[in-house]
């Protein structure tokens, strides 16, 4: 009989770690009055902007119970992989495997010929006993900015009369630092109201 009570304690405190590490993710996103406030005025430069391609992704999940000796090619296999992140966020992803909890933020922005791609998103680590569990939110930006189209005009002579000419050319548009940070905290806001808004706890459960 003992054991069996055993049994339902382990069951019941391994229920509880993964509702904890639930909790934990969508309490930790938070955003402040003046982010908010920022977001929606930068929300209106952005509509200002012409896109050739504008995609948005989203994925909040969990996965639980990894073996201890099965996380570093869990991490490198199939998170650093799919989101690209750099190798200091994978080893400190990796310093979960030393500590009882751990968390990660990621913000990256590529951007480079008028393409551009960002990642923001949050991952939360427990290690208990020889199994990690992990929760992570991450938002996903993939954009290509449509060329700039330039008119320039100059008087030619057809033969004694000065015609006005236009010249149109094309060129590739390009963020400034400034206009990335904006364009950086305008996804973050979005990934925190896509954590309020889809991060369900059926939808946070992977296999």
């Amino acid at each position: 009989m003992a054991s069996v009570a055993n049994a339902i304690c382990v069951a019941s405190k391994a229920v509880d770690c993964a509702i904890d590490i639930y909790e934990k993710l969508r309490n930790s996103f938070q955003l402040s009055d003046d982010e908010r406030k920022k977001s929606k005025e930068l929300q209106q430069e952005i509509e200002k902007l012409t896109f050739k391609n504008f995609e948005e992704k989203f994925s909040c999940k969990s996965v639980k119970d990894i073996a201890v000796d099965d996380f570093e090619a869990f991490v490198t296999n199939r998170l650093q992989k799919r989101f690209g992140f750099h190798e200091d966020v994978k080893e400190s992803l990796l310093d979960g495997l030393s500590v009882g909890e751990n968390e990660e933020n990621v913000s990256t922005f590529h951007f480079k010929d008028g393409q551009g791609k960002i990642h923001h998103g949050r991952f939360i680590t427990m290690k208990k006993n020889d199994n990690m569990d992990l929760a992570y939110a991450v938002y996903t930006l993939s954009f290509e900015l449509a060329d700039k189209e330039i008119e320039e005009g100059g008087y030619e002579w057809w033969w004694l009369v000065p015609v006005w000419n236009v010249t149109k050319t094309k060129e590739i548009q390009n963020l400034s630092e400034g206009e990335k940070d904006e364009f950086s905290l305008w996804c973050k806001v979005k990934l925190h109201d896509s954590v309020a808004e889809k991060c369900s706890k059926n939808e946070l459960q992977d296999k």
